[in-house]
């Protein structure tokens, strides 16, 4: 499924034309990095971004979901996870394929899911093949858990303010290392003055990201970390990087356009290919 335009031609072709009442879909596509040059075979397969449809595309997939619907296909993913990432062994073919089409499955789903496909589109049935389906559970547990400590609601809980500094230095004295312990007693009990953490610090930005301060630091010989320079405030959290050609005129702004990959040239939802 390289463009949606090509996802819904076919989909048109193989059941208006050839009948069909099932549609096998990609996943996990590879798309090349643009800024990386080089034509030989290494750079071609290595340089690349996995497309997962869900989130962080160049294109708008939602036409592709609203097509499914409308010619009741059911998007059934099944894809090779081996030769990608961590599955990259030049030697044992059996490390690169045990698990390989669960990780691909596992990709589109919690990307679809995070993506807010399965809210727009609840109709809709997503098919997983040849993954067995620990993977799914795993997810399905794993988002619960998110949602559970990461909502609204639960974040409140780690508010830097709601620290108990007393109680912080009182097991480090007695569980931690000396240094810890002066560092602390140097802090007011405060981890890390440099860090901006949460509690208000940060805002959450129409494009979903977040406001942050970015640190340069340097790993020291005994595990510490040391800042060696850091922005004067916070940075803006950008959806897409103006230094791609691909991505220069997406904005992400789902409070005024309702869209993740808004085109700025053409003034429609879907990114490149509007």
């Amino acid at each position: 499924m390289h463009t949606p335009e090509e996802a819904i031609d076919e989909l048109d072709f193989v059941t208006k034309q050839l009948g069909s009442k099932v549609g096998m879909f990609g996943s996990a596509l590879p798309r090349k990095v643009p800024s990386v040059e080089g034509g030989d075979k290494d750079t071609g397969r290595l340089a690349v971004w996995y497309e997962v449809f869900g989130i962080d595309s160049i294109y708008d997939y939602d036409p592709v979901w609203q097509k499914c619907r409308e010619v009741g296909i059911a998007p059934t993913f099944h894809s090779s996870g081996s030769n990608q990432a961590l599955r990259n062994s030049p030697t044992n073919f059996t490390y690169n394929h045990i698990g390989h089409f669960a990780d691909a499955g596992h990709a589109a789903a919690k990307g679809i899911f995070l993506g807010g496909v399965t809210r727009r589109f609840p109709e809709l049935r997503f098919a997983f093949l040849e993954g067995g389906v620990g993977w799914g559970a795993q997810l399905f547990g794993d988002l619960m858990e998110h949602w559970e400590r990461r909502n609204a609601k639960a974040l409140e809980n780690m508010r830097p303010d709601k620290l108990d500094r007393k109680l912080l230095l009182e097991l480090v004295e007695k569980y931690g290392y000396q240094e810890h312990a002066a560092a602390l007693k140097e802090r007011d009990g405060w981890p890390d003055p440099e860090m901006h953490l949460t509690g208000g610090v940060a805002e959450v930005l129409p494009n979903h990201h977040i406001t942050k301060p970015v640190f340069i630091g340097e790993i020291k010989g005994n595990g510490q970390f040391d800042v060696v320079w850091k922005t004067p405030g916070l940075v803006a959290g950008d959806a897409w990087s103006k230094e791609l050609p691909d991505s220069r005129d997406l904005i992400g702004d789902w409070v005024g356009k309702k869209c993740g990959n808004y085109n700025t040239k053409t003034n429609k939802c879907g990114g490149q290919g509007s």
